[in-house]
């Protein structure tokens, strides 16, 4: 008699504290790194994310007022239990740069483009909450800092996400055009049924396929070779 092999699931559980008096963070936000799986931690600080395929993860746990924490974690039998202990944030002494009006709009453009990118599908996204978005001086007059106190919340209609976005570093140079970024990202599906779902499903995909995102999550599963990648 041939069996067929049934793949297995996997979950994440564990709680969220505050690092400082133990007290569980309720309603804290836990989730997958650059993926739609996330949690809300209960009464209890507690949470359970999944189900989850064997293979490499990003865990990030975040709350407001405290430092978001990310936990690199290989799944490859049995589920997970891990417990984050977030750090209050600490004011950081920052030089704001009060900017006029028409130089702040320029500054906005220059964080958009950079962070979203130049194509269609990018200049068609809203960043909904983009006056959250603060600037800094850096070490000299041509360096520019980009902050946000809390997630940035990014409407993608091209692809049907809603996409919350944590900012840990964001660099320009004015003079050099220089730019960079980093941060955690948390995807939302778009309530719509039908064609539209169709639609938005086919384009993520054509979209993944070939990817930078595609090609380093293959790297870190040591799939290059399984999905078309050769280094």
């Amino acid at each position: 008699m041939q069996q067929l092999a049934v793949a297995q699931s996997f979950y994440i559980k564990g709680k969220v504290l505050d690092g400082e008096t133990l007290v569980p963070l309720k309603n804290a936000s836990v989730y997958i790194n650059n993926s739609t799986k996330g949690a809300i931690t209960d009464d209890n600080g507690e949470f359970q994310i999944g189900p989850l395929q064997a293979g490499h993860y990003e865990l990030v746990a975040s709350y407001v007022g405290f430092e978001a924490l990310l936990y690199s974690v290989d799944i490859t039998a049995g589920g997970f239990k891990i417990t984050f202990q977030l750090s209050k944030k600490e004011k950081q002494m920052r030089e704001l740069l009060i900017l006029p009006n028409e130089t702040r709009v320029r500054y906005l453009k220059i964080f958009k483009d950079n962070l979203l990118g130049f194509t269609n599908a990018a200049q068609s996204c809203k960043i909904k909450n983009i006056n959250e978005v603060q600037f800094a001086a850096g070490s000299n007059t041509s360096e520019v800092i980009a902050y946000a106190d809390t997630s940035l919340i990014i409407e993608n209609p091209e692809l049907g996400y809603i996409i919350h976005f944590t900012i840990i570093d964001f660099y320009y140079n004015r003079s050099t055009g220089l730019s960079y970024f980093y941060g955690y990202t948390r995807f939302e599906d778009m309530n719509k049924e039908g064609e539209q779902k169709r639609r938005w499903k086919r384009r993520r995909n054509d979209t993944y396929e070939g990817s930078t995102l595609h090609f380093f999550q293959s790297l870190l599963q040591r799939k290059l070779n399984e999905e078309g990648f050769t280094v």
